[in-house]
């Protein structure tokens, strides 16, 4: 771990706890900023700096960042509300319950907003968000639609798990109905299934991409917030999602970054030390280095032994590991080669790469992907 990496790690431990943290002499502001933006956290990090040194090049889009959220935040709940006063069941999720448990509730950004219905309500919730001018995204996904609103997105969920990648979760999501709990006038998950719930969303994030520290900041706050959790719920729960390893490495993590406190959590130093550094690596959303994303992508599934085999993987990849936006292929296999010329021809083109970037990720995706195969199966989620 880099030492601004340490300094955004103790940094963001006192923010998230509204404690004051100590600049050292050697603390170096500019990559412990970059760190930040990365992770999405730059406004927990001036919160806890602005008093110690100069920070007007970042307070400007700090403030902005902040005020947009507050607004955008503003125009969802109306629109959820309008959900809500029509019979929907809808239950908030992630970003928008975990805010109100910060300091400071608008540094606690959001990329959208999700909630879960019940499946038996999509189509209605469809025609009532619709009928405010949202319009529904026409990609596919296995859990959730997306819905454009004025600059930022709803996410609604039916299920909260890729099934394709994760097994064990139909009496869990069966039963959290029975368990949720109001909060400032909406639902939300029950405390116990909320911090499983984190967990299964940092576990797919992992599998596909990565995740950053602001998850790790998250889980952090709701497990100090809700001290008498279940935890042998929770390993149940965890057990029979098979998240155990997983979720013990995190956990760890979170003891080793931001001081969290929790019981009977023992993992191996070296397979912690290469997860810390993937996590860092990640940022947010798992899409901070891309030209790594190709590999992240494909370190999934059975662990790889061979270089060569990945590399087909990635140039002709399986059913499983085409993207939904396919949506021919997956209705009918046999279309799956004309899916991989399409794709071909849509990776060469792609603007958002440039001609070295291509070149490198079509070298490197191997070997990337073996590495991040072997931190998969280190972490049991390799099924």
């Amino acid at each position: 771990m880099k030492p601004s990496q340490q300094q955004l790690a103790a940094c963001l431990s006192a923010s998230i706890r509204n404690q004051a943290y100590q600049m050292s002499e050697d603390f170096n502001l500019e990559l412990v900023m970059e760190e930040a933006k990365a992770h999405d956290v730059e406004g927990l990090v001036y919160k806890v700096l602005k008093s110690q040194t100069d920070l007007s090049p970042y307070k400007q889009e700090i403030i902005f960042k902040s005020l947009t959220q507050s607004q955008y935040l503003m125009k969802a709940m109306k629109a959820l509300n309008h959900l809500k006063e029509s019979g929907i069941q809808v239950v908030l999720l992630k970003g928008v319950v975990l805010k109100n448990y910060y300091p400071q509730a608008d540094l606690r950004t959001m990329g959208d907003v999700d909630v879960l219905v019940r499946e038996d309500d999509l189509e209605l919730v469809h025609q009532l968000l619709t009928s405010l001018g949202y319009v529904k995204r026409p990609l596919t996904n296995e859990k959730h639609h997306v819905y454009d609103g004025e600059g930022f997105q709803l996410e609604v969920h039916w299920s909260l798990v890729n099934a394709s990648r994760q097994t064990g979760f139909k009496d869990f999501e069966m039963a959290l109905w029975q368990q949720l709990k109001m909060e400032n006038g909406f639902l939300r998950l029950g405390d116990e299934d909320f911090l499983i719930h984190l967990l299964l969303h940092a576990a797919g994030h992992f599998k596909s991409s990565g995740f950053g520290i602001r998850q790790l900041c998250d889980l952090t706050l709701w497990m100090e917030a809700h001290p008498h959790l279940d935890m042998n719920y929770v390993w149940r729960r965890l057990t029979e999602l098979k998240l155990v390893t997983f979720s013990t490495y995190v956990l760890a993590a979170c003891g080793e970054l931001l001081q969290l406190e929790i019981d009977d959590v023992q993992v191996n130093q070296a397979p912690l030390s290469s997860f810390i550094e993937a996590i860092f690596s990640s940022g947010v959303h798992g899409h901070r280095e891309k030209g790594k994303q190709f590999g992240h992508y494909f370190a999934y599934g059975d662990h790889k032994q061979s270089k060569g085999r990945i590399f087909l993987q990635t140039v002709f990849p399986s059913i499983r590991d085409l993207p939904k936006r396919y949506t021919y292929a997956h209705r009918y296999h046999w279309l799956l080669p004309v899916a991989w010329v399409d794709r071909f021809f849509r990776v060469l083109f792609h603007q958002r790469f440039s001609f070295s970037e291509k070149l490198y990720i079509l070298v490197k995706t191997p070997g990337i992907a073996k590495q991040k195969a072997k931190l998969l199966q280190s972490l049991d989620l390799v099924e």
